[in-house]
């Protein structure tokens, strides 16, 4: 069991951790926009859904290419039950553009999904484009509150 102490001191540096990630966020969005495509590729390829809806606001919308919308936490989050049992993935998205606006922003990003079979090699693979609209949430972090791709065919 831990002490009073020990758990006031946890709390405590919790609290910095989360203070800290808001003020990089305030003074450099750009790099904070980014980190939150990396954050969403890491949950991604590792199976986290938690760390994968955590990036999306709760308003969110997923606009696939050629597949229905998905609107908010709850139809993100069962999709993403479906897609986490399915093969591994290795996901590259390469942002060409961010544009600011107050608490919005936008991003045109390439991006490169390859399908890998139990070995780890490529099985198929997906290139497209995307944008992403992010707002900055009530918490100060910018999540993605649309989310749209368009495949390129060969």
């Amino acid at each position: 069991m831990i002490g009073v102490h020990t758990a006031r001191g946890l709390m405590t540096c919790a609290l910095l951790v989360v203070l800290g990630s808001a003020a990089a966020e305030e003074s450099d969005p750009e790099g904070a926009i980014r980190a939150v495509a990396e954050r969403w590729t890491a949950a991604y390829v590792a199976g986290d859904k938690a760390g994968v809806l955590d990036v999306y606001t709760e308003d969110a919308w997923i606009m696939p290419n050629a597949r229905p919308h998905l609107k908010g936490h709850g139809a993100i989050g069962a999709r993403l039950d479906g897609l986490m049992d399915g093969p591994r993935l290795s996901i590259h998205i390469d942002i060409q553009e961010i544009q600011i606006v107050g608490d919005f922003a936008w991003a045109v990003a390439h991006y490169v999904i390859a399908r890998l079979d139990e070995s780890g090699v490529a099985s198929g693979t997906e290139h497209g484009t995307g944008v992403t609209i992010y707002r900055k949430d009530t918490d100060g972090r910018w999540r993605i509150l649309r989310d749209i791709d368009n495949e390129r065919l060969p």
